[in-house]
């Protein structure tokens, strides 16, 4: 099969329509279920490591470090996964519909809710 009539396949079955929104809820899940709590967490006990400094009676524990390491290594993993998952989508898109994830869905959308079951060629 050439690339013409599977790409003509895949735009007549919605494959990849389903997919590109399947990779975007995942990746609006994995940005505010764990990059932003991560992010949050991070700059919340930052700037409360840099009040207690300012307290001469205060010395904070050192056993903070690692846990700080770790999550910041979990973030790094999940803003390569949004990002993984933001070049796949437009990818996709680029190839089925040449066009951007954002608006070959809406057209799509447009031409569903007109009725025609037809999805023309780009």
């Amino acid at each position: 099969m050439t690339s013409a009539k599977l790409r003509k396949a895949v735009m007549d079955s919605h494959v990849a329509a389903i997919t590109v929104v399947i990779l975007l809820f995942e990746l609006i899940d994995a940005a505010f279920v764990e990059v932003l709590p991560a992010v949050s967490h991070i700059l919340y006990g930052g700037l409360r490591n840099m009040e207690m400094r300012h307290d001469p009676f205060f010395h904070p524990p050192l056993d903070t470090a690692p846990d700080y390491a770790l999550l910041l290594g979990q973030l790094v993993g999940w803003v390569f996964y949004v990002c993984l998952s933001l070049v796949a989508a437009w990818a996709l898109c680029q190839w089925a519909y040449r066009a951007g994830p954002f608006n070959s869905l809406a057209q799509l959308r447009n031409r569903l809710s007109k009725g025609s079951p037809e999805v023309p060629s780009a």
